[in-house]
């Protein structure tokens, strides 16, 4: 009699026990696995670095800053009057260097408009500057005074511009703009003689 009552109460005692380490068990699977997976998501966002910024381009010191929007003044200006020469001059010799003047000076143009993209600038007011400068005067002109007027125009313009181009050069701190100005240099100063001889010429 006593056997058989204590077998029922020990196997319920050891289902009670069993179930008991079952449900400990997945409990602490469950928090484990609750637990795991914020911290899985907090490593990847950890562990990524923040994306690496280029370095800026540095910026153009004062005097190359002048030297672009100065010549791209000047040169928009020598094409928008030798324009005007090569249609209006009375010289046969002027209206020769006015057209010299606008092959060569759209060419600068185009160098000085590719230089000033490269580094940021807007030149585009500088341009219109030079495009209106002096040109209402000077088509007020005719024939030997015109002349007169336009070399005189060319020979103060190329004098100043020999002048930019020349300390750009050699004290420029930009390299692109110091590579621009030595290419051109030689260029202005042969048109400034050009200029001289017509304007000794016509004197």
């Amino acid at each position: 009699m006593n056997t058989q009552k204590t077998t029922p109460r020990s196997l319920s005692q050891s289902a009670l026990c069993a179930l008991a380490l079952a449900c400990a068990t997945v409990s602490v699977h469950a928090q484990m696995g609750t637990s795991n997976t914020p911290a899985t998501s907090t490593t990847d966002s950890t562990s990524s670095p923040p994306a690496a910024q280029g370095p800026s381009a540095p910026e153009l010191a004062r005097a190359d800053r002048h030297f672009i929007m100065t010549a791209a003044q000047s040169s928009a200006n020598e094409v928008a009057l030798s324009q005007l020469a090569a249609d209006h001059a009375s010289s046969a010799d002027v209206k020769a260097f006015a057209a010299q003047m606008v092959v060569a000076h759209t060419k600068l143009n185009s160098d000085i408009q590719a230089l000033a993209s490269q580094k940021g600038l807007d030149i585009s007011k500088a341009v219109a500057k030079g495009t209106e400068k002096d040109v209402k005067s000077l088509s007020k002109e005719t024939g030997a005074d015109f002349d007169k007027a336009y070399i005189k125009a060319m020979v103060s313009g190329h004098e100043d511009a020999a002048k930019l181009f020349e300390k750009e050069s050699t004290d420029g701190k930009d390299s692109d703009s110091t590579a621009l100005a030595n290419k051109y240099v030689s260029t202005i100063n042969e048109h400034l003689e050009h200029a001289k001889g017509l304007q000794k010429a016509a004197n």
